[in-house]
């Protein structure tokens, strides 16, 4: 935090519901809301945080003990935020926390868009007495306020939950909704609330993110800009509170302050850490709670700095042999190695104690053994004795890629016209390629078949084609003469043949038999038209149109979990949606999946050509754990050769898309367990094909 910066908190809390029968429903007391508010504000004051405003409502018998103005009803809710839009200056950070009930309002408002967001509520202190619900649409209007008038950066954490189906966990938890029920009930100060919102709401305008290749236009509650929402489930989770200790409290409070605590206040998680630890804590408990996180997932909680955050997945066992929780449809094979690091270490940037400093150049390393569809077998090949016991690999460390395996033998042969004095040149490039399993530069020319083929002229410059003997375009230009010219070119075509076993399903095609016609996927113009595809079978677009990629379920027999990459010409894979650090969305029976695009052709050399193809794929799957594909996620291929360097990471880095600091570049777009998983999936996908000057785009009604 800079010197002018200054951190606000709004911190709501609700054991205390006033006896009431305006409502369809009623809500139960709660224990563990009020005390979430004061731990929260115990944490905040720890890190210097001292703006900070409570509303809370303790039992106090037959009304909370707290006065009026202190309670969390709908209107002492946003007379704070609207306080803090008058006393906060740009740039400040802004915390909102929430525990207590929630409900689903199934969009209530008829001409209310809706989405994971909207259609829920939080049920303040009086709504039973006719006080208004405060929904996720209208949150989202002065939130939005907050971050689009006066530039502050928001956090928003939801500690409740919407679905009405409670948890299954036993009597020891309590669930923070009313089970089995949805209010649709609209009060006179339900309207008056609404039509506030809508008011406000109209004087803000939607705006768009430039990216280099398809890139995501933002919705704001779906996946909100300058702000980060981390809520405890989904619409149809559910979440609850129990006993943590000495405490009563939300798990996603509870974890939430572990994480957070475990860090110095200069080192602050991302959201996405944030919510993927939460989610590691509860299943590992069993749990069946599954946090959601919306927005700006790179961001550190509730601070003000993007970060560069590695790929990772999670420990499943201990000892020499243990499991990952990533398979073959993520992309790895028998061969990859990973660095393995325990739990206390943030992985982004190194250990979180002074202590463990010696020990950051050499974690643990494994090797897989074994894969299936989403676990693999590890072996470590580190002598269990030479790890140190702060390092030992146990179920919660965190493995990160070191290098990748390709999935079988791939070839790529030498056409080569230097004089023979490059032998021993050449030979390096050999062993430099031949470090990745599978992976063979052949020397003799007598060769005709192989997946690339790299040729090199008397000058020492190399071309690299496919299989097919065509020029891959927009690759740095490298040649065997320049310095580490070896290195940089083995690097490339090391990329160029992950990248082609990924799009070509190498690593493994779904083996379950979901129906793919219950899906459809397809590309709709801007006015959410479908358009029809050329004889090529490709859609064929110009450069700067605005299109919307939708993925529908038609049946909608079960839960459908969503997440979609795009295949890009600069040889990344980067996933559109959904956004940073959330593994998939849950599509919803009356909600499409749609993510907005605007197509742009990236730059090049006269001899690449003026259009480009993207393979816009989804990965669908079925099923109660639904796995995370982030592993499959691949940097761009730099610009230039001087951007190749030796030691360029291999794993996936994602990045928050205003990062300044992108080790890989200007050419990186935004990207945005312990058993094997019992689900079905598929992979659906289409090309779009981008063009400066021409395009055929016809809808199938016109």
């Amino acid at each position: 935090m800079t010197g002018t910066t200054q951190k606000w908190a709004l911190l709501i809390g609700v054991n205390f519901y006033f006896r009431g029968r305006e409502r369809p429903v009623q809500f139960n007391h709660l224990r563990g809301c009020v005390p979430d508010v004061l731990a929260v504000e115990h944490y905040l004051k720890s890190v210097g945080v001292r703006n900070i405003t409570k509303l809370t409502a303790s039992d106090g018998g037959d009304r909370p003990t707290e006065e009026e103005a202190a309670l969390p009803t709908h209107r002492n809710v946003v007379r704070e935020l609207e306080r803090i839009a008058i006393v906060a200056n740009e740039g400040d950070l802004v915390y909102i926390h929430y525990s207590g009930h929630g409900i689903r309002r199934d969009r209530s408002f008829p001409d209310d868009e809706g989405d994971n967001i909207s259609g829920t509520a939080l049920a303040l202190t009086d709504v039973m007495i006719g006080g208004a619900y405060l929904t996720g649409y209208q949150l989202g209007v002065w939130v939005r306020s907050l971050v689009e008038k006066k530039k502050l950066r928001v956090t928003v954490v939801l500690d409740s939950c919407f679905s009405g189906r409670g948890l299954r966990n036993g009597a020891a938890f309590t669930a923070r909704t009313v089970v089995g029920e949805i209010d649709d009930s609209v009060l006179p100060d339900d309207l008056a609330a609404e039509n506030a919102a809508r008011v406000a709401d109209g004087a803000n305008i939607d705006h768009y993110a430039g990216h280099r290749n398809a890139a995501v236009r933002h919705s704001w509650l779906s996946n909100p800009t300058g702000c980060t929402v981390l809520a405890a489930c989904g619409v149809r989770g559910f979440a609850g509170e129990g006993l943590f200790g000495s405490r009563i409290g939300g798990a996603l409070t509870h974890y939430m302050l572990d994480i957070l605590q475990r860090h110095p206040p200069g080192r602050l998680p991302t959201h996405a850490r944030v919510s993927d630890y939460v989610r590691w804590k509860l299943a590992s408990e069993a749990r069946s709670q599954k946090p959601v996180l919306h927005g700006d997932g790179y961001y550190e909680f509730f601070g003000e700095h993007p970060r560069a955050q590695r790929t990772s997945c999670r420990v499943t066992g201990k000892g020499p042999s243990f499991e990952l929780d990533v398979g073959r449809a993520q992309g790895v094979a028998k061969g990859a190695t990973y660095d393995i690091y325990p739990e206390t270490w943030d992985i982004d940037c190194g250990p979180l104690t002074g202590g463990d400093q010696r020990r950051a150049a050499s974690p643990p390393r494994a090797t897989i053994t074994g894969v299936s569809d989403f676990t693999s077998t590890a072996m470590l090949l580190t002598r269990e004795e030479a790890i140190p016991q702060n390092m030992a690999v146990q179920p919660g460390s965190r493995a990160v890629l070191r290098t990748w395996a390709l999935p079988s033998a791939t070839y790529a042969r030498l056409n080569s016209v230097a004089d023979t004095s490059g032998l021993d040149v050449l030979r390096g490039l050999q062993t430099e390629i031949e470090r990745t399993p599978r992976l063979h530069l052949s020397l003799n020319p007598g060769i005709t078949n192989a997946d690339l083929f790299v040729a090199v002229d008397p000058q020492h410059n190399v071309e690299i084609q496919d299989e097919n003997g065509r020029r891959f375009s927009r690759i740095p230009k490298v040649s065997l003469g320049q310095e580490d010219g070896v290195t940089k070119l083995a690097h490339i075509i090391n990329h160029l043949a992950r990248f082609q076993a990924i799009k070509n399903l190498r690593y493994g095609a779904p083996q379950h038999s979901l129906r793919l016609e219950s899906f459809t996927f397809e590309l709709l113009d801007s006015n959410g038209t479908p358009l029809q595809k050329a004889s090529s079978g490709k859609y064929e677009v110009l450069e700067g149109q605005e299109l919307v990629v939708s993925f529908v379920d038609n049946e909608r027999s079960q839960p459908v979990h969503i997440s979609i990459f795009n295949l890009n010409a600069t040889w990344g894979v980067e996933k559109l949606h959904p956004g940073d650090g959330q593994d998939s969305e849950e599509t919803l029976a009356d909600k499409p999946v749609r993510v907005d695009v605007r197509m742009e052709i990236p730059g090049g050399t006269k001899a690449d050509p003026p259009e480009i193809d993207d393979i816009i794929r989804a990965f669908i799957y079925t099923g109660e754990h639904p796995p995370t594909w982030d592993e499959l996620t691949l940097p761009n291929l730099p610009a230039e050769s001087s951007q190749v360097f030796p030691d360029l990471p291999v794993e996936a880095v994602l990045f928050a898309p205003d990062l300044s600091e992108n080790p890989l570049g200007s050419r990186q777009m935004k990207v945005r367990r312990k058993q094997e998983r019992e689900g079905q999936w598929a992979v659906l996908d289409f090309v779009v094909r981008t063009s400066r000057s021409y395009a055929r785009v016809v809808s199938r009604n016109g």
